[in-house]
């Protein structure tokens, strides 16, 4: 019996993303607002190892009062396993979820955006994306919802579209459904086909582009709010 407990402790000690509390633990004031989190003192400064919290507060003239958090685990300085960041203000949520491994993205990588009626410069509706990331590549699917939309798409090994990319029209208002075809970065076609008349068109390309864009305007902001222990962003 005790050789079988301590072998499940091996195992959790030794999972993926298992991380230790540092030998020592800090809580109060960090940088703009409070922290707390584990770490270990090394010639050079403190090594943040283990849990990590943070919370910062403040007003904004056209939200009132913004609350932003960022929580996961450090594991030797870097960011490692699941972390989750949030902004809330007046009508406004969004949270990001992101997967990291030695400080880079690596695994899964969801946001939820929500805004109600009445917050200012925002429309009313769910913003929502799902896919994944490799070494801070965006890999395999994605699937987005924007405004009542949805896109569908998907990357290579190496972060490039590829494959087929959609969006289709909200089910309330639009008619138009837009198809790309992507082999590895270069987009081999385009076209639109609007489902009330039957009719197809040529078209731009761009539905990548409001993926990358998503990215960029919300989502990077929220992992910026603790940016400390992780790689840039490669979109």
């Amino acid at each position: 019996m005790l050789c079988t407990l301590i072998r499940r402790l091996s195992a959790s000690l030794t999972a993926p993303h298992a991380v230790a509390n540092g030998s020592s633990r800090y809580s109060g004031r960090y940088h703009d607002g409070r922290a707390e989190y584990y770490y270990d003192e090394a010639a050079d400064g403190r090594i943040y190892n283990g849990t990590f919290h943070f919370t910062r507060k403040y007003n904004d003239v056209a939200l009132g009062k913004v609350v932003e958090t960022a929580g996961g685990h450090f594991a030797s300085g870097r960011k490692e396993g699941k972390w989750t960041f949030t902004r809330k203000a007046r009508g406004v949520r969004r949270e990001l979820t992101a997967e990291y491994a030695g400080g880079s993205l690596t695994g899964t990588y969801s946001y939820r955006s929500v805004c109600k009626s009445g917050a200012a410069a925002f429309k009313t509706g769910v913003t929502e994306i799902r896919m994944r990331f490799e070494d801070n590549h965006p890999v395999s699917a994605v699937e987005c919802y924007l405004d009542g939309e949805r896109l569908t798409g998907g990357y290579d090994g190496e972060g490039r579209p590829d494959g087929t990319w959609t969006l289709h029209p909200a089910k309330h208002g639009g008619t138009k459904t837009y198809h790309e075809e992507w082999r590895h970065g270069v987009c081999t076609s385009s076209y639109a086909y609007d489902n009330s008349v039957g009719r197809k068109s040529d078209s731009k390309h761009f539905i990548t582009g409001l993926v990358a864009s998503l990215i960029r305007r919300d989502c990077t902001p929220l992992e910026n709010i603790m940016p400390k222990g992780s790689a840039r962003l490669a979109t």
